[in-house]
């Protein structure tokens, strides 16, 4: 049963519903193998992302390696190593690819798939920026954030940012970081996957009205606002 055989959905377009079985033959190193408390053998954490950076796509696998960093099931080291004993094996080079662009500071793969995206164009953006106020007090952790331009971009999920309740604490909340001089840009998963092009454009547009604008500025509007 080492050498098992996968079988994997095969949908060219979402009319069809053929199905194609493909044999994978595994082959096993030292360590490969796993034994859990209840006896059964499975694939280490490092391999399952390995077989994992073969089959899925590539934002797919990172936010795998990134969901896998996050809950510490491998570190950086683990994959460094990963990457450099399986040095010109299939599949190195794939995997190699996915372990360069994860972060393990994402704390969902909304979070990843919006640093995918934006990073090539706003390479300032970096996970889980934190904002404390005049005094030391924490008033926000960012999903993103651009601390050069108080650009903040969070990555809003269905589940924890729907209903009008969540959507004023939101707002409430993007006033009180307005109000320490930062700008917060909302996405969400259909902005991330199916408004792509649209999403970089607006955070863009965002970054460089920003560019444009000074904090000092920023801050004198928001409290003769408030």
């Amino acid at each position: 049963m080492l050498d098992d055989v996968a079988v994997w959905r095969h949908l060219p377009d979402l009319h069809t519903d053929d199905r194609t079985l493909h044999r994978r033959r595994l082959r096993l190193g030292t360590g490969d193998l796993v034994r859990t408390e209840g006896g059964l053998w499975l694939t280490s954490p490092v391999r399952t992302l390995l077989d994992c950076a073969e089959l899925l796509t590539l934002e797919a696998a990172v936010c795998a390696v990134d969901d896998a960093l996050h809950r510490k099931l491998v570190s950086t080291e683990d994959l460094a190593a990963c990457v450099g004993t399986r040095s010109g094996k299939p599949g190195v080079m794939r995997f190699a690819s996915v372990v360069s662009l994860a972060d393990g500071r994402a704390e969902a793969p909304s979070e990843t798939l919006t640093r995918l995206l934006l990073t090539p164009v706003l390479p300032d953006l970096e996970p889980q920026v934190q904002l404390f106020d005049d005094r030391g007090r924490l008033v926000a952790r960012f999903d993103l954030g651009d601390r050069t331009r108080r650009l903040a971009v969070e990555s809003d999920g269905k589940a924890a940012h729907s209903g009008a309740a969540m959507v004023a604490k939101d707002r409430r909340r993007d006033d009180r970081t307005e109000r320490c001089g930062w700008w917060t840009e909302r996405v969400t998963w259909f902005d991330v996957r199916r408004l792509r092009e649209q999403t970089v454009a607006r955070v863009l547009r965002r970054a460089h009205l920003l560019d444009q604008d000074t904090i000092t500025d920023r801050l004198t509007r928001t409290r003769t606002r408030t």
